[in-house]
């Protein structure tokens, strides 16, 4: 049990050096694109809006399924938003995608 703990605790300080690495980083790589600072601020706005619904659905739909299933749907679809960033560069796609990953 105390080695599942650690693994947990060092899973979630690495996912949480890389969610305030990409909170600097992803902004200036859509301003690299060419974006403008009002599209910028569209798609960090439905992204965070995004990420906390799919957090708020992890509670109710945790409770009801489990939440590892839940918690790997999450993964999921995180590698799928991620997959679409590396491919599009359309505002579009862009929007969707920057929620999920």
């Amino acid at each position: 049990m105390q080695q599942n703990l650690r693994w947990l605790y060092m899973a979630r300080a690495i996912r949480s050096f890389v969610t305030a690495f990409l909170t600097v980083a992803f902004p200036l790589y859509l301003a690299a694109n060419g974006d403008s600072s009002t599209q910028i601020g569209v798609i960090l706005s439905v992204s965070g809006l995004v990420t906390v619904a799919l957090v708020a659905a992890v509670g109710f739909i945790g409770d009801r399924y489990g939440r590892r299933i839940v918690i790997l749907m999450l993964a999921i679809l995180s590698c799928i938003g991620s997959v679409t960033l590396l491919f599009f560069t359309a505002f579009v796609p862009v929007v969707l995608a920057s929620g999920l990953g």
